[in-house]
């Protein structure tokens, strides 16, 4: 079985998005992709990653940004596997920006993201399979 695994991301002044649906063609500068380490398959584990390149020419800040991922029946979030970084650097409380509601993976929530100009923020989360 194949897994299609999108997410949804919403930000101040721009139209939600689907990353594998729609093309990012109205955010200058911001690019957005996200990744399986490999095949899933039962008793296993994937990694994701999430990352939003905002480091075009004209690239500028974006507030307010919300990364919801909602996943697959099958699927379940190992816990304390989500990870931010910002250009390298860890978010060190993200508590603050990550919840979980069901299969509904929030990185934005409760506290929204700030992306800024000239930045990649990554996101990664591992999810297993029974």
């Amino acid at each position: 079985m194949i897994y299609t695994n999108t997410v949804n991301i919403s930000l101040d002044g721009h139209e939600p998005f689907n990353v594998l649906a729609d093309p990012v063609t109205d955010i200058t500068g911001l690019s957005v992709d996200k990744t399986a380490d490999k095949e899933f398959w039962a008793g296993g584990y994937l990694t994701y990653t999430i990352t939003l390149d905002n480091t075009g020419a004209d690239s500028s800040n974006l507030t307010n940004v919300l990364i919801t991922d909602t996943l697959q029946d099958e699927m379940t979030y190992v816990v304390d596997s989500a990870t931010i970084t910002e250009d390298g650097t860890p978010v060190t409380d993200i508590t603050q920006v990550f919840r979980i509601t069901g299969q509904t993976l929030e990185f934005g929530a409760p506290t929204a993201l700030e992306v800024d100009a000239n930045t990649t923020t990554v996101i990664t989360f591992q999810v297993s399979k029974a």
